[in-house]
């Protein structure tokens, strides 16, 4: 498909290599950073100048059976699918059956969100844009749109719509909840219509459920530090989640996808949306602060300038004006990043948990090369060490997992209470199953953690994936439970008669990074 526009590309991209030569660059990053990264499969879709340099699928969709990743393997969007949902919006405001800043309490009488003053201003523009006021809140296992829209009524808002941002993945529910009660047409019947069929996507869809009988599709993975990347089980209560994150598509869909986003709002000749109204979608409503509570996803630190469009973040990162989204689900990563200057676009879909480093390096490196910037050096260093992630390190102690022999007699030492560092933090508890070890943190979270050496030990699961913890012993016997650099917890030693104090051990101490 030839460009529909042209792109003013700086003198840098017209001195990169040819789109045979950089074709093969794009497979041989991702190819080494997924080994780096244990990441098993990837769909990936790149665009330069409105042109598809690529879109491959390069990997494998299942780790047990072998099967390879194909340019029309199906893997789910997480929330990259906002973009979707936004687009679908858009068109129907163009048509000029919605209104982007209507109250959508007018059309939702029987909804009861509070306080009634800040409801009533409530519109599509704020829940695209994450300034509805809202918090950020949690995925509540509940069986339809409807219900989890109708558990908003006991979250009240905080703050005056569009006033605030907060990343909140209910504001994309309410959004196609009100749609389909103002149009009376489900929203993925919309969705279909308004983006799958103009765009002609011919593998997209929506649900868990429609990609599992698909006849291409990836597992999902996690990392298990005995075994590696192994598949895992589908999340099994997303269905109702599809406008904020359940959308799925393959390597030649997204690129498709991205020749249209990363253009004007033209695709095969045909005007698929507005001018005015597709800039209106990459434009910043709002800036997003980075905070703990607020954008987590200030990520490498490389970018600035960071805002919150129409279902997509944006962001500045060496002079050029970028526009991205990342969604992840369990057993899923992945990442769209444009530069609308360039008519580029990257799309990253993978089958692995945690992948964001991945992603990361990936989107950078690629943009570097195929827009002719001078390559950083430091890039990928900074992007892991931002992560807590060294994958030398990491293939090191997930070797010596398999190699270390456990003494149970130690492992029994380290069970009990921890005492939180400071007032407020959570306890720790840690006991013993046999040969194996378990802990609990603040009585919520459990999971397994691995010894690889004396006193070292990795995490194996949910919530924070694969992660180096250490015991240190002091000459009185007391035991402290370091995460990275970081105490979590000391248990204290209890005097027996006749017993010598434990010997002071060194022990390895890693970084820790956040999710």
């Amino acid at each position: 498909m030839g460009p529909q526009t042209s792109f003013p590309l700086a003198l840098g991209a017209l001195l990169a290599g040819s789109p045979a030569q950089d074709a093969a660059f794009v497979e041989a990053t991702v190819r080494r950073l997924q080994v780096d990264h244990d990441v098993p499969g990837v769909a990936v879709a790149v665009v330069r100048n409105g042109e598809v340099l690529c879109a491959t699928g390069l990997g494998v969709r299942n780790a047990r059976t072998g099967d390879a990743v194909t340019a029309g393997t199906r893997f789910p969007l997480g929330s990259v699918s906002k973009s979707f949902t936004s687009l679908a919006i858009l068109r129907l405001v163009e048509a000029g059956k919605l209104d982007l800043d209507r109250p959508v309490l007018r059309d939702l009488e029987d909804l009861d969100l509070s306080p009634r003053p800040f409801a009533e201003r409530l519109a599509l523009r704020h829940l695209l844009s994450h300034t509805s006021g809202l918090p950020a809140l949690p995925e509540w296992p509940l069986a339809t749109r409807e219900a989890i829209v109708r558990r908003l009524a006991e979250v009240p808002l905080e703050s005056t719509p569009g006033s605030s941002w907060a990343y909140c993945n209910q504001n994309f529910l309410l959004a196609a909840y009100a749609v389909e009660r103002t149009l009376g047409r489900g929203w993925e019947d919309l969705v279909r219509a308004e983006v799958f069929e103009p765009l002609e996507l011919g593998t997209a869809g929506v649900g868990h459920d429609a990609l599992r009988r698909s006849p291409d599709f990836a597992s999902p993975h996690r990392l298990d530090a005995r075994e590696g990347m192994v598949p895992i089980e589908f999340e099994s209560h997303l269905d109702p989640w599809g406008p904020s994150g359940t959308l799925h598509a393959s390597a030649s869909d997204m690129g498709r996808y991205l020749q249209f986003q990363a253009g004007t709002g033209i695709l095969g000749g045909r005007r698929i949306l507005s001018e005015a109204r597709f800039e209106e979608m990459h434009r910043p409503q709002t800036s997003v602060a980075v905070t703990p509570r607020g954008r987590e996803r200030s990520r490498e630190m490389l970018v600035s300038d960071m805002g919150y469009a129409l279902g997509w973040y944006t962001e500045e990162y060496r002079g050029l004006r970028l526009v991205e989204h990342e969604g992840t689900l369990d057993g899923f990563t992945a990442g769209v990043t444009l530069v609308p200057s360039a008519g580029f676009g990257v799309a990253l879909l993978t089958n692995a948990d945690h992948a964001q480093p991945f992603l990361r390096a990936a989107r950078l490196l690629l943009l570097e090369r195929l827009l002719g910037l001078e390559p950083d050096p430091g890039l990928e260093d900074r992007i892991n060490a931002r992560a807590g992630f060294d994958p030398k390190a990491q293939r090191e102690r997930l070797a010596a997992v398999r190699a270390y022999r456990v003494d149970p007699a130690r492992l029994e030492s380290l069970v009990g209470r921890y005492e939180p560092p400071a007032p407020g933090e959570p306890e720790i508890s840690v006991r013993r199953q046999g040969e194996q070890i378990f802990l609990t943190v603040g009585g919520r979270f459990t999971f397994e953690i691995v010894p690889y050496g004396e006193g070292k030990f990795l995490t194996n699961g949910p919530p924070l994936g694969v992660r180096p913890l250490s015991f240190e012993f002091d000459a009185a016997g007391t035991v402290t439970l370091v995460g990275g650099e970081q105490v979590l917890g000391r248990k204290r030693a209890r005097s027996r008669k006749g017993s010598r104090p434990a010997e002071r051990r060194a022990t390895h101490v890693g970084r820790s990074g956040g999710t």
